[in-house]
């Protein structure tokens, strides 16, 4: 049995009227009538609310699909439905069923569904599954012959399941401003027109509601029932997650809620932690990790190591159930910074505080029930009625405070205080069960020796504005994990060897003059990411500020290392000789450096080195990087003043780059075309002062789409408007051109 060919298919926007889904629309006609005869399921993948089943009903009811499929059968697989249910919502099966006098079994009623189907064109759609439990039950009686051709589209909000599939699922996308303003006209208006004193409002509030069509509907469908006044559109828009809740909109809320009802239980708290942050906030996974360790939201066993890495793999369950969205990935696909869409983080701070775990206070109103919260959070400014009623007892043992000072609480059984701003360590230090600490200062110069109180504690974080002074009991803190300040000097540890050692630290940054002696590397094994800045002080001798950087290689466990050198040229040139680096290493990051081109071959040899960042000066003119270097090297960034003319590279130099960023190139004559055939390559980015620089890059993008990849993306800013001039006549000469090209703005 033949099936359509792609050029038969008609264009979407032809034949049915949908906002934002055209491309969607007719990629996904394309897959369902296009292709080979066998069975083949097609998944379509977002968050709740986003128009996965609505680009599935636009499929089905197209005319032109009721034509090409000889069945089409909708099975809705959402509910807590028992397999038989499941099969009784198949035509066949419940009319086989009432046709017998007796009950029949699901196997044989699965028979009659295969019988159905067999040697015909069919199309089943199988909306919003939730496991594969269902899928494997089902599939048995979907004929997968030769002589049948079958499709089923199943949607979905979890990328695991989709990917189970296929790994080129439709990922549903936000709609566009523009797309979001004609969804909400259609939707409130319909065929009539929007009143002109209305257009600019109303454009303002759909784009509040982030691009996810569910908002745009429910917003629009509430006020085409209201009345049509300025005044109101406009107290609508202040806040739209408080319109759609106070309007009773059930269906948007039940929506939703199905996404966390279906939450695993260890994922829950994780969830709803969510609501500790700001609207629009850009969370740091980093931070997020560390709080999630500190709150327990996870029991290790003899493996403390492994916290972390478990954390990780919840947050990502999380994006893949679409209900925590990535805004920046790191290398290696490690989620770098997330956030949540409004309608989501209104329903986590819902449950959190329906299941009272979290208090949230956005208002100077007292929450009824506050002195019994485990967790409050203050957002935006604080009124004095409501430090007055934290200054009373509380059984909370998390306190975010918005940025601002600690209050004098009663109870002294905080776990994690974050967001505070101190002057002095002393009135945190009175909580001895704390485990986090995130604060900022603006007059801390010493730490006091009474931090050895805190028994407990697993990460300080502290924006200090001052270079902080740590005392020697640092050294005896053995449940340290991840030690965090603007400037902070470290002594020398004790002497005394039988004293615990910082045995779990795994972050140490920014340590000023840091001396890596034989006692500092027995006591920091564990130590993952270092960042270490050298600068002089008056009365330290030359010698004294090589502090021991030789030892440097000897972190077993070293990934991440950041060194800045604010020191006199001589000494700097005599550090950067001395500084030697582990082979564990996987992120280096160079400040304030003086090199040479030959200088690199010592990184290139590193063998697990992923991300290379330089910043200073580097001279020569010419670049020849070693052969067998940078086998793992995928980020490479060169932000310095450098004055390199020629640079003689290709794939076998950087065989796994992902990142190519040459900051200030003022006299490269070109980037060498072989950079485009690294087949991992991703961006090139650099600022050049000539407009043949630029022409190079245009011809490997040029190059790399005539083999079908597409995927190569350039940014340039231009330190000379007449080569940028210049640059565009002569990729026009030469008839260059590509949207994957950008000039950016320089700063």
């Amino acid at each position: 049995m033949s099936i359509a060919s792609s050029s038969n298919v008609p264009s979407a926007a032809l034949r049915i009227d949908v906002v934002g889904l055209k491309e969607e629309l007719d990629e996904i006609i394309h897959r369902a009538t296009g292709g080979s005869a066998s069975r083949q399921v097609i998944p379509i993948v977002g968050m709740g609310g986003i128009g996965k089943t609505t680009l599935a009903r636009s499929l089905y009811e197209l005319t032109y699909i009721k034509e090409h499929f000889d069945q089409r059968i909708w099975i809705t697989i959402s509910q807590d439905r028992t397999f038989r249910e499941l099969l009784l919502q198949f035509p066949i099966c419940q009319q086989e069923q009432d046709n017998s006098e007796i009950i029949l079994s699901d196997d044989q009623l699965g028979v009659a569904l295969h019988k159905s189907l067999f040697g015909r064109r069919y199309l089943i759609v199988l909306d919003d599954m939730w496991n594969l439990k269902d899928w494997d039950n089902l599939q048995l009686y979907f004929p997968n012959a030769h002589e049948t051709t079958g499709r089923i589209i199943v949607t979905t909000r979890l990328a695991n399941v989709a990917k189970y599939f296929s790994s080129c699922s439709l990922e549903m996308k936000f709609l566009d401003k523009d797309e979001s303003w004609e969804l909400f006209r259609k939707t409130t208006f319909g065929q009539e027109t929007c009143p002109n004193e209305l257009i600019d409002v109303g454009k303002g509030i759909a784009q509040k509601c982030k691009g996810l069509p569910l908002s745009i509907v429910v917003v629009g469908g509430l006020l085409k029932k209201s009345c049509r006044e300025k005044a109101y559109w406009e107290s609508v828009a202040k806040d739209i997650n408080s319109f759609m809740h106070s309007e009773g909109d059930v269906h948007c809320q039940n929506v939703l809620s199905l996404s966390y009802n279906r939450l695993f239980v260890h994922l829950k708290p994780c969830f709803l932690y969510m609501a500790i942050f700001p609207e629009d906030h850009e969370i740091n996974v980093s931070q997020l990790i560390k709080l999630w360790v500190a709150e327990g939201f996870f029991e290790p066993d003899d493996d403390e190591g492994s916290w972390e890495g478990v954390l990780e793999g919840y947050l990502k369950d999380l994006v893949d159930r679409n209900l925590i969205l990535v805004r920046r990935w790191g290398l290696k696909r490690k989620i770098k910074t997330c956030y949540m869409h409004d309608v989501l983080r209104d329903l986590c701070i819902r449950m959190a505080k329906k299941e009272e775990f979290i208090c949230v206070v956005n208002s100077p109103a007292i929450p009824q029930g506050l002195h019994n919260q485990r967790r409050v959070v203050l957002h935006g400014k604080r009124q004095s009625q409501v430090l007055k009623a934290i200054q009373q007892p509380l059984r909370s043992r998390t306190l975010i405070c918005g940025g601002e000072g600690l209050p004098r609480l009663v109870d002294r059984s905080l776990r994690v205080l974050d967001a505070v701003e101190i002057g002095s360590f002393e009135d945190v230090f009175k909580h001895v069960h704390l485990r986090y600490i995130g604060c900022k200062s603006s007059s801390l110069r010493s730490i006091p020796s009474t931090i050895s109180q805190l028994l407990n504690v697993q990460t300080i974080i502290c924006h200090n504005t001052f270079l902080a002074s740590a005392p020697t009991a640092i050294w005896i803190m053995k449940h340290l994990r991840h030690v965090v300040f603007n400037e902070i000097h470290l002594p020398d540890p004790p002497q005394i060897t039988d004293l615990p050692a910082l045995e779990h630290l795994q972050t140490f940054m920014k340590v000023v003059n840091f001396k890596c002696s034989g006692e500092v590397l027995r006591r920091m094994r564990q130590i993952k990411k270092l960042q270490i800045k050298y600068e002089e002080f008056a009365g330290e001798s030359r010698t004294a500020a090589y502090f021991y950087a030789e030892n440097l290689c000897h972190f077993p466990m070293l990934e991440s290392l950041k060194v800045s050198f604010y020191v006199k040229r001589s000494l700097r040139l005599d550090f950067q000789q001395l500084l030697t680096y582990p082979s564990s290493l996987k992120k280096l990051t160079l400040d304030n450096v003086e090199l040479c081109w030959n200088d690199l071959e010592k990184f290139g040899r590193l063998p697990k080195l992923e991300d290379l960042k330089l910043k200073g000066a580097i001279a020569g003119d010419s670049w020849d990087p070693i052969e067998g270097g940078f086998d793992s090297l995928k980020s490479l960034r060169i932000v310095a003043f450098i004055d390199l003319i020629i640079w003689n590279a290709d794939k076998s130099h950087f065989p796994v780059l992902e990142v190519l960023d040459l900051g200030g190139v003022p006299k490269l004559e070109k980037i060498p075309l072989e950079i485009g055939d690294i087949a991992t390559l991703k961006v090139i980015k650099f600022c050049s002062s000539r407009a043949d620089t630029a022409i190079s890059v245009m011809r490997i993008l040029a190059e790399q789409e005539s083999f079908g990849n597409e995927g190569l993306q350039a940014r340039v800013t231009f330190m000379n408007k007449i080569e940028e001039r210049r640059f565009w006549e002569m990729a026009e000469t030469e008839e260059l051109g590509s949207s994957n090209f950008v000039v950016e703005t320089g700063k």
